[in-house]
């Protein structure tokens, strides 16, 4: 476990101290064992969500794909605008499904329904 977190650490290129339910959520997911995180607002839920593409990569070449569902269109704004500073490609939609904004430039939001 500990080495995917390092390989996860210089593949995205932040430094991060895990909390304890934060690195609980992980191994489970690890594991592949569902799992639902529910934490206060300023926890840090959206390292899990940062982490977890690349956490589960394995042998592929590319991340794995992570949906995350969330209420705010803010904290899916920022999200989208921080994996894009990294350059990690990311897509999100809103609740309606009338608006998508992508980090891909290739990405056509007319072909997502």
């Amino acid at each position: 476990m500990e080495e995917k977190l390092e390989f996860t650490r210089r593949k995205i290129g932040i430094e991060y101290q895990l909390k304890e339910k934060q690195l609980e959520t992980l191994k489970k997911l690890w594991d592949k064992r569902d799992c639902i995180c529910v934490l206060p607002t300023g926890y840090g839920k959206s390292i899990i969500y940062q982490l977890l593409p690349w956490f589960l990569q394995g042998e592929r070449e590319r991340p794995g794909i992570v949906i995350v569902v969330a209420p705010l269109s803010s904290i899916i704004i920022d999200q989208v605008a921080f994996l894009a500073s990294k350059g990690i490609k990311a897509l999100s939609l809103n609740f309606e499904g009338t608006g998508c904004r992508s980090t891909d430039e290739e990405a056509d939001a007319s072909k997502v329904h």
